[in-house]
């Protein structure tokens, strides 16, 4: 009995020996994941605390760019001035325990171009341990904005009113050419560097006068390079016409792919004609390769930039314009316009109850010939063509001019003097 008492002790004593080892391997893992834990934990808030440092650093460096440009800018060739010095690459500076670098290029990466009508792309670059930001801020040409704008409508080449079309509004159209007007009825004063023949005209009429200026082909460049391009293939189709109809254009919707932080779109329409109605645009739409054939605005539609004074329509050919006075309704079209992050006049919600004017604003310019249609066209803002302006019969256009954009002209529609000024909503993260 007594050795089975003992047999039992050791018994028991083993399996405290076991139990006290297995706690102790317990308590050394659990210490071992606590400190692997906290060792990530420590790993992760340093790579934060890098990445925010990085951040902060690339800003700083835009700000020295920036500060270059707007010491440098005015001088006669300043920018070959620059790169002939190597001044368009800063120096690697230390800064709490990071660097920060600014280069000054163009929008291809490379170095800046010497054109003083070329964009400058300011880019900084911080790093901080393992951590590297880039953040770029565009810098853009400015100057005296190009005399068409000082007026709501202007045509290169001249003005054809037809038979009881009517013109309204109480500021002055000017012509590059001629104009004639068969039974119209013209209420703006009309200026003209060439003739003025026929209709009624219910303001003073004035002829000689000089030419406005106008833009060239580079008018396009900007909004090319800046643009969000939508595929034509990816448009519906209708009598051979493509066709944006019932949507919402802006800088944070884009039923065709990614949003346009500026709201800028491009359509190529590879040799076809684009029809827009019943639509609502917050940006700028661009349209080339029509090669012929032209954009048409019809019924009714709302069209306005997302950046203040930017253009409205850009349109690498000709142009029909055919808005109706009736508004653009959510309820007649199904469809909601002023959707949650694209506001109208402050306003965004969910449903499909509201109404907007139906009305292009800002600058609609057309390279070609601008045609005018029944029913209805209110444009608020600056009509030109490099091409003539035609009425049809019966067309009917109001023309309100904004003085605005005389002292902010946008991209492409100012001449180049030297001077620069940062392009709004330009600043961002670049990713290489």
């Amino acid at each position: 009995m007594r050795g089975v008492r003992r047999l039992r002790r050791r018994v028991r004593r083993g399996s405290a020996y076991v139990v006290v080892l297995t706690v102790a391997m317990l308590v050394a893992l659990i210490g071992l994941t606590t400190i692997a834990f906290e060792t990530s934990e420590m790993r992760r808030s340093r790579r934060e605390r890098e990445t925010e440092s990085a951040a902060a650093l690339a800003m700083s460096a835009v700000e020295l760019g920036l500060a270059k440009v707007k010491t440098s800018s005015g001088a006669p060739n300043w920018r070959d001035a620059v790169r002939a010095a190597g001044e368009d690459v800063g120096p690697v500076l230390a800064l709490d325990g990071g660097t920060l670098q600014w280069t000054l290029e163009n929008s291809s990466g490379s170095r800046m171009s010497s054109d003083d009508a070329k964009p400058i792309y300011v880019v900084g670059t911080g790093t901080h341990g393992v951590a590297t930001h880039k953040t770029r801020a565009i810098v853009r040409p400015s100057g005296p904005a190009y005399t068409a704008l000082t007026v709501p409508l202007y045509a290169t080449d001249g003005f054809a009113f037809g038979s009881g079309s009517l013109i309204q509004g109480s500021t002055k159209i000017v012509s590059g050419d001629n104009v004639t007007a068969t039974s119209a009825s013209v209420f703006p004063i009309v200026e003209a560097v060439s003739t003025i023949t026929g209709g009624t005209y219910h303001a003073a009429t004035v002829v000689g006068v000089s030419e406005l200026g106008v833009p060239g082909p580079g008018v396009f460049d900007y909004y090319l390079t800046q643009g969000t391009r939508i595929d034509a293939t990816a448009l519906p189709q209708q009598n051979g016409d493509l066709v944006l109809r019932d949507l919402v254009l802006s800088p944070t919707v884009n039923p065709f792919g990614t949003p346009n932080a500026e709201g800028i779109y491009v359509i190529d329409t590879d040799e076809q004609p684009l029809r827009l109605e019943y639509v609502r645009i917050l940006g700028t739409l661009v349209v080339e390769g029509l090669a012929g054939d032209q954009v048409i605005v019809q019924n009714a539609v709302h069209m306005a930039p997302a950046v203040t004074s930017f253009p409205t329509l850009l349109v690498d050919g000709a142009l029909e314009l055919g808005l109706t006075a009736t508004e653009l309704s959510e309820v007649a079209r199904g469809t909601n316009f002023n959707p949650p992050g694209t506001p109208f006049e402050g306003e965004s919600d969910a449903d499909q109850i509201d109404t907007f004017p139906s009305e292009i604003r800002s600058i609609v310019f057309a390279e070609d010939r601008i045609t005018v249609v029944p029913d209805y066209t209110r444009i608020e803002g600056t009509l030109i063509t490099r091409d003539d302006l035609i009425t049809e019969s019966g067309a009917i256009i109001e023309l309100v001019h904004d003085p605005s954009v005389i002292d902010n002209p946008p991209p492409g529609f100012y001449v180049p003097d030297g001077g620069v000024r940062v392009a709004a909503f330009s600043w961002r993260r670049v990713v290489d």
